[in-house]
């Protein structure tokens, strides 16, 4: 086994537990074998960056979160941020109503509730539309 395949079998293996992007896949392979891994990884797993980046958003919407938290997220992952996709306003909408029963728990103040879904990644405008809708 060459060191090449060594390192194939190594991003097998944490690829076997957890979901990486190709990015961070490759920063743990030697330069030299940095083609071959991606030729591998190419064709075997087509697909996934996409993949990382659907189990990312799932994650961030499930959480209460906001699109600039899954940008951030994605840039921590080694993700292109231009992956980023216009997701509706009716996926967030799902998110910030989860972030929003937490915020009224802690909070009865309108304007901490609204830094709260601030500090949470969601927009400004993403807030205030929201906040205008459920009145507070």
């Amino acid at each position: 086994m060459n060191s090449c395949e060594k390192f194939w079998a190594e991003a097998l293996r944490r690829l076997s537990r957890k979901d990486y992007s190709v990015e961070e896949i490759l920063s743990k392979v030697s330069p030299d074998c940095r083609n071959f891994v991606l030729e591998r990884i190419n064709s075997y797993f087509p697909d996934l960056d996409e993949r990382v980046y659907q189990s990312e958003l799932r994650r961030t919407v499930n959480h209460g979160k906001g699109p600039l938290y899954l940008r951030n997220r994605l840039r921590e992952r080694k993700l292109s941020t231009d992956e980023v996709r216009e997701v509706d306003y009716e996926v967030w909408l799902d998110s910030l109503q989860k972030a929003m029963e937490k915020a009224r728990r802690k909070y009865s103040d309108k304007e901490k509730v609204f830094q709260f879904l601030l500090r949470q990644g969601f927009t400004y405008e993403m807030v205030s539309r929201f906040m205008k809708e459920v009145e507070m």
